[in-house]
This record gives C-alpha cells, structure tokens and sequence, in this order.
C-alpha cells in the first residue's frame, strides 16, 4: 500500500479542482500551521526585507546582507518578491532563464529555476512568478507546495525581498512574516515612509519582530536621530515601538559596486560599508530566534494567493494616514528653526 507523504495531503483531489479555489487555500494554510504548530520551533528562519520608499537601497541591502550570513556559514535563499521591479539578479550580473512562475506551471522544477550566487548563495528569482500567484489554480499550488517543501528543507535562513510601496500583495507579506526589517535612510522623506510602514505592520501584524536599519548614514549620530524620529511618532500614535537592528553607513564604493554588479561586500570590502553590515549580520546570527512560530517559506508565499486584502489604493491611504491626514509627514520631517513642522 502506498503511503501519502504530508505534501501530497495538501495536493487538491480531482473534486477539488474544479471547486472554489479559495476554500481550498484556506484548506491548506490550516494544514500548513498545523503542521508548524506539531513540528514546534521550526529550524528555518525566515525574515522579509522591506522599505516604503523606493531608492533606500532595500535590494542591495537584501543581497549583502544574505551573502553576509552566508559567510557565517548560514544556506541562505534570497528570494526576489517585487513583482513590478525585481532586480537581484541584474545587482549580481545574472540573466536568469526561469523565476518562480515557471515552477509554478510546472515548466521547470525548483532547482532549476534557483541560481548559485557568489559565497555559496542561493537566488529564487521571483518576481514575474509572484504576479503569477495571484491567478494560480489549485493544481499549480499544489505543485507549488511540494516543491518549496523540498527547497526549504535545505535552507537554514530564507530572506525575502519585497518590492516598495504598500500594495496588496507586499502587504500580505508582511502579514505573513514573522521578522521583518524595515529599510530607511536618514532622509525625513525615507522616515516618513519607514513610519507608514511600521504602522501598517504593526496594524496588521503586530506579533511581528519589526526592526529598523538605517541605510546610507552620516555617522552613528545620524543613525540614531533617524531611528528616534520614528521611534517617536510610533509611540506618540501606536503606544509601541519598532526596533533597531543596526546601520550602514553612506560608502563611495556601493554605488561603484552597483554599477560594476557585484556586491559590494565582496568588491568594496575595505570601505566602512561592508564591516558594518557585516556587524550587523553577527548580530542577527548571534541573537535568540523569536519566540513566535516562525512562518516558513510555504507559508509566506501561500498568503500571496488571492490575497483577502483591502483595494490596493484603499490600503495606501489607510497605512500612510495618521489622524489628521498632513500629520504624517508633518510627524517626521525636521523643524525649521523658530516655525512649525513642515
């Protein structure tokens, strides 16, 4: 008698094909927690890196940071989920033949669509197949399911890059994640965005561990005004308060490392970048995992599926709008000298 392996439990049978999708997808979340939830404290940890504003360096944050932990010896998987402008690869110099959406379909298996990176990194580019998963059938989940178990099971940490902005699907991201990074620059208009997407999380996910880096710092002094900006307005609006995972401070050699597509870990590593965040991934290493159950790949990337999330337009305005609508921005933009906030 054949015996049913846990994966295939979660395939949808032939009634269910052709059945409402969406309830069979809240069929296999349950089953994925409750597998979890048996399974106790699961051996992968897996944080999402985001940024509410384009152009703080949150993908070239993502790469560096991943081949950081790789160094101390982690298998990382990065995994690109912008799906409007992912652009991992083009950092690394790569052209990629197969993303996510083609294991999807079934035209390749998982191990041909990952691509080996420098420093024993693994890249899942993504991003087309993370539109794809909007659309999906219960077939193509299915398929989906068993072969992120299998890629899971031979990754210590998975590190998800999001796309800017607080849509829909980046939104049900950061409602699946156990740890997440913020990614901000000290600029008041990176802050503002950073406090916008704080909130949301903190609304929508508030058992998250929500962290903030500091990207392209003048300095330790920078740094630590920029986090207690947003560290202010969170407690004078929320009564809660993200926290600090480190910074990077501004570096010549990043963006030169950006044009040449290469991480600058490896192509800049005597400029004041790279020590930093390699600082910064001892620390990740070296602390306690959260004591949360933490989300897996599976389960991270099954909540992009029909996502039941508000209007895309709907949920920008709820996230970015503190009481009194101009407060926002008002809340985390310098004070001219002798005026009001700005």
């Amino acid at each position: 008698m054949a015996v049913q392996r846990a994966d295939d439990a979660l395939l949808p049978g032939p009634a269910e094909q052709g059945s409402d999708l969406a309830r069979w997808i809240e069929k296999a979340r349950a089953q994925t927690a409750g597998q979890a939830d048996k399974a106790g404290t699961s051996r992968q940890r897996l944080v999402v890196v985001t940024g509410g504003k384009g152009g703080v360096g949150k993908s070239n944050f993502s790469l560096n940071f991943s081949l950081a932990l790789a160094e101390r010896g982690r298998r990382v998987l990065l995994v690109d989920c912008d799906s409007g402008l992912g652009n991992l690869d083009v950092l690394l110099g790569l052209c990629p033949e197969r993303h996510l959406g083609h294991v999807l379909t079934g035209a390749c298996t998982v191990d041909e669509a990952v691509i080996a990176a420098p420093g024993g990194l693994r890249l899942l580019p993504a991003a087309s197949g993370i539109e794809a998963l909007g659309k999906a059938t219960a077939v193509e989940v299915g398929r989906l399911l068993r072969a992120l178990s299998r890629l899971s099971s031979e990754c210590d940490l998975c590190v998800l890059d999001s796309g800017a902005g607080l849509g829909p699907q980046i939104r049900a991201l950061l409602r699946a994640a156990g740890e997440i990074l913020v990614v901000t620059t000290p600029e008041p208009t990176a802050l503002a965005d950073a406090y916008a997407t704080v909130k949301t999380i903190h609304k929508d996910n508030p058992k998250a561990l929500t962290r903030l880096v500091v990207n392209m710092a003048d300095g330790p002094r920078d740094a630590e005004a920029a986090v207690r900006s947003v560290s202010a307005v969170c407690r004078r609006y929320l009564d809660w308060t993200p926290g600090y995972l480190g910074a990077i401070p501004r570096d010549p050699g990043v963006p030169r490392a950006v044009r040449e597509q290469r991480p600058f870990l490896l192509s800049a590593a005597t400029g004041p970048a790279a020590p930093a965040l390699r600082t910064l991934a001892a620390v990740f290493c070296d602390e306690a995992v959260p004591a949360v159950r933490p989300a897996g790949l599976r389960e991270v990337l099954l909540s992009l599926i029909r996502p039941r999330l508000p209007e895309a337009e709907a949920a920008t305005a709820t996230a970015t709008g503190l009481p009194g609508g101009p407060q926002r921005r008002a809340a985390v933009l310098p004070r001219p000298k002798g005026g009001a906030a700005v």
